[in-house]
């Protein structure tokens, strides 16, 4: 019986033994896990960041709004993972500022930081805006022009032209029937004038283009021209009152003619002198048809009828017509 007790004495403390063994055991595995872990962790986190390859990248040094101008002085360079860099950056000073004579605008808000991207900006390195061409105080205005008025396609963005105005002109005088007849069945050419409306101004585009690709003519139905406040007024009404047309200029060339308003009657002016030998043609002379001498009692009258002009013969109010109406 006491051996029995004894060897169940002996289980119970060998059983409680062991299992303070493993827990003792288990804690000090763990405290040394841990501790090699906290010590190799900078270490791997270090070589880590060292494996990543980073790329320069601009951001804003500050925070921009719409309409700020773009300057090396509010930019610097951060880097960036090289499988992060946001499209349409920019890594450099001299790829955003490519052109020091064209500023760069800020087109949109921008935040401390943030990369400097492409379609943000006006100017070199950033989106296409017609307004990033245009001059101090100048206006941009599309004329619609065709084959003929536009000089069939050959004037590109950056040429210089003129711009003529053709404007059909009123008949002024009294507006009796038969002249409104003349008016309207024979419109001479006399009732049209043109003047140069503004010379030497500026093509910023063509069509929807902005610059010229392949020397490629392409005939457009607008073209786009740099001008002052003033004379995009004056367009403005030409378009509505007449009609347009381009003439282009030669490359460089910077005269200003006075304007001088041409009429149809000026076109039979500026006829070339025959040369010399030359036969002229002789207009025959007009003899006007003697008149009548048995004319007394009959006059001419002219009646307009359905917009037609007739000339009738009618008997005067003589005396003895008037005793017969019982005068």
């Amino acid at each position: 019986m006491d051996m029995r007790r004894n060897t169940l004495i002996t289980l119970g403390l060998s059983t409680a033994f062991g299992a303070l063994a493993i827990v003792l055991a288990r804690g000090w595995i763990n405290t040394a896990v841990s501790t090699q872990y906290e010590q190799t962790r900078p270490a791997a986190a270090a070589q880590a960041v060292t494996n990543i390859k980073t790329v320069p990248v601009l951001v804003a040094d500050m925070s921009l709004q719409f309409g700020d101008r773009l300057t090396p002085q509010n930019v610097r360079i951060a880097e960036f993972p090289a499988d992060a860099v946001p499209e349409g950056s920019f890594s450099d000073i001299d790829s955003l500022f490519s052109n020091p004579d064209v500023p760069t605008v800020v087109l949109g808000q921008m935040a401390a930081n943030e990369p400097i991207l492409g379609f943000k900006l006006s100017g070199p390195g950033g989106r296409a805006t017609l307004s990033a061409l245009l001059g101090e105080n100048m206006r941009a205005v599309s004329l619609r022009v065709n084959d003929v008025s536009g000089v069939a396609g050959f004037v590109q963005p950056g040429d210089t032209v003129d711009v003529l105005f053709v404007q059909e002109m009123e008949d002024t005088k009294g507006a009796s029937p038969q002249r409104e007849f003349m008016r309207n069945s024979e419109r001479s050419k006399t009732n049209y004038q043109n003047m140069t409306l503004v010379q030497n101004i500026k093509v910023l585009g063509s069509g929807q283009r902005s610059e010229t690709v392949n020397n490629q003519v392409v005939v457009v139905k607008t073209v786009t021209v740099e001008v002052t406040p003033r004379q995009a007024q004056k367009l403005a009404l030409a378009m509505r009152v007449g009609e347009l047309s381009l003439s282009l200029r030669q490359a460089g060339s910077q005269a200003l003619n006075a304007l001088e308003v041409m009429k149809g009657k000026d076109l039979r002016a500026d006829r070339a002198a025959p040369k010399h030998g030359a036969k002229m043609k002789t207009k025959r002379a007009y003899t006007p048809k003697p008149r009548s001498k048995n004319t007394s009692g009959v006059a001419s009258i002219i009646v307009v009828r359905d917009g037609k002009v007739k000339q009738v013969k009618v008997f005067k109010d003589t005396d003895t017509t008037a005793k017969l109406a019982g005068g």
